[in-house]
């Protein structure tokens, strides 16, 4: 159910640098309003991590650096549908982010209607990079 969602989610997430990862990886942070509670877990938050990575790009929270979407073609992600929808079907999106321990949370938010969920994603952009060319 969870892959459904990045579809329905990918405009409800936001995302951002959260420091500094290890050499290769990006660690940002990752806030996404889900509106189903069934579908509140941590694969959520890592599939839009990957998404965010691939198609959105980030800014550090101080805004100095600006990291670019992998993907430069806004178009491809519904030129190669079939593609994409296989990588979240199949949770491939696992192999290239992983939540940094204690950093995940849950919450309501009542103004919104939906439950926010919050993380630090380390994502593995070289490997990602590799696994899309």
């Amino acid at each position: 159910m969870a892959i459904v969602a990045i579809v329905a989610l990918a405009q409800d997430y936001t995302i951002s640098g959260a420091g500094t990862g290890k050499s290769g990886h990006s660690l940002v942070a990752v806030k996404v309003n889900v509106k189903k509670t069934k579908m509140v877990n941590e694969d959520v938050v890592m599939q839009a991590a990957v998404d965010g990575v691939m198609f959105r790009g980030f800014m550090t929270t101080d805004g100095s650096v600006d990291q670019k979407p992998l993907v430069s073609d806004p178009g491809i992600r519904t030129a190669k549908a079939d593609f994409f929808d296989l990588f979240n079907k199949n949770n491939d999106y696992r192999r290239y982010a992983s939540i940094v321990p204690g950093t995940l949370q849950v919450m309501k938010n009542k103004q919104l209607k939906c439950t926010e969920i919050k993380a630090q994603v380390l994502v593995n952009h070289v490997t990602l990079r590799e696994y899309l060319e």
